[in-house]
């Protein structure tokens, strides 16, 4: 029996540790929902799909595949919304190759076409899968780190607010790590908020700005950023910033400081009137 638990005990530490990844959506609305000029139009909601390893100290994660549904799941609100678009990725990015999609040619083994995120379904309708993966190397001057152990996956824009429902794809690989095992995959969070923003300086995402929404951006700064610069920048290592919220940056510079309390002030002098200083938004 002694013989039998010892065996056992050293398969147990020959296996791999499963490195854990964490998953989570975020809303981030529209792609500007405070100025629709610079986005889609109002009314659509972004959703992103954030990763985070951090807890791995030495492994990266290789490649992500999930799939996505609109609305269906335990707990879900089923409803009645589509997905619009996938957001572009920026080929700089960690995650840049896309194997569902690459077209390689085969005369010269160059990449013709990187392709998109989107393996399969998608870009519009109701689900969708996601596959890409990263490859660097020292002597890639645009890649040449491992990727960073945290970030956003993708971006996608849909008509109406809805819960969305993850899932790893298993056939595609799910998620997996550097040496090549695969991910503890945690979905933390998959329930998109439904609340819509809809107007530049409506801090308090009440639908309406007034002055209570300047206590409003003390507060986000105070809660998300430190003296001496009280600064919260849209991206952070070139990914969107999870804690970025559009709706503060009043001067639309892709950065939220003091300064924009300012700008909040500014709205209210030029479109509201005392006693109520209440501008709805619309």
């Amino acid at each position: 029996m002694k013989k039998i638990i010892l065996v056992l005990a050293l398969l147990v530490l020959a296996m791999p540790a499963l490195g854990e990844v964490k998953i989570y959506v975020v809303q981030t609305a529209a792609p500007d929902p405070c100025w629709p000029s610079k986005g889609a139009a109002p009314g659509y909601y972004e959703a992103t799909i954030f990763f985070d390893a951090t807890s791995e100290a030495t492994k990266q994660v290789r490649a992500i595949a999930l799939d996505i549904t609109l609305g269906v799941g335990p707990g879900k609100t089923v409803c009645d919304s589509n997905i619009i678009s996938v957001n572009a990725i920026d080929p700089n990015t960690d995650y840049y190759v896309f194997p569902g999609s690459i077209s390689i040619d085969a005369n010269n083994g160059t990449v013709s076409n990187w392709g998109t995120c989107v393996a399969e379904g998608g870009p519009t309708g109701k689900t969708m899968t996601i596959e890409m993966g990263s490859l660097y190397a020292t002597t890639d001057t645009k890649h040449p780190l491992p990727p960073q152990k945290k970030g956003s996956v993708c971006g996608f824009i849909v008509d109406k607010t809805c819960d969305i429902t993850l899932a790893v794809n298993a056939e595609r690989g799910g998620v997996i790590m550097e040496d090549g095992t695969p991910a503890d995959v945690n979905f933390v969070d998959q329930h998109s908020p439904g609340k819509k923003i809809t107007c530049r300086g409506d801090a308090n995402k009440d639908g309406k700005v007034t002055k209570v929404d300047l206590g409003a951006v003390v507060a986000y700064l105070t809660a998300n950023a430190s003296a001496p610069s009280w600064t919260v920048n849209k991206t952070v290592a070139g990914v969107l910033n999870p804690k970025w919220d559009a709706c503060m940056d009043m001067n639309v510079d892709d950065k939220v400081t003091k300064v924009d309390g300012g700008g909040l002030v500014n709205i209210l002098n030029a479109d509201a009137k005392a006693p109520a200083w209440s501008v709805n938004c619309k």
